[in-house]
């Protein structure tokens, strides 16, 4: 994993409970994430179909988990109510295209190190 980990990067705000603070989090560190795109997206030949099975996978992992949410504001508040919880799968659909574009340019080498576990 941490050959994969150090070759992809996309990162996202998560809390972590160890060190009681927001930290950024590489999805790609997400071993269940990472297998289920590998041996779910080889036999994909354009990236519309990439790109639906790829977003059924971030909506399994990373959609409405307590783990994966954390709670934004504004430095200045205007009113009452400002605060708005997200999620990393939403921190991810704000750029989706970019993130699919990304993903389908390096999925080689996510089917590698899948290759390297089994």
């Amino acid at each position: 994993m941490n050959k994969l980990k150090n070759e992809l990067s996309w990162k996202v705000y998560v809390y972590n409970r160890n060190s009681k603070g927001m930290e950024q989090y590489n999805i790609f560190e997400n071993y269940n994430f990472c297998h289920a795109v590998a041996e779910h997206t080889r036999e994909c030949e354009n990236i519309e179909n990439f790109a639906d099975i790829v977003s059924v996978y971030l909506m399994h992992y990373f959609w409405a988990k307590c783990e994966w949410e954390i709670i934004i504001s504004p430095w200045i508040a205007q009113g009452e109510n400002e605060e708005r919880k997200i999620d990393v799968y939403q921190q991810i659909m704000m750029n989706l295209d970019v993130f699919i574009d990304y993903l389908w340019k390096h999925r080689k080498q996510v089917y590698q190190w899948h290759d390297s576990i089994d």
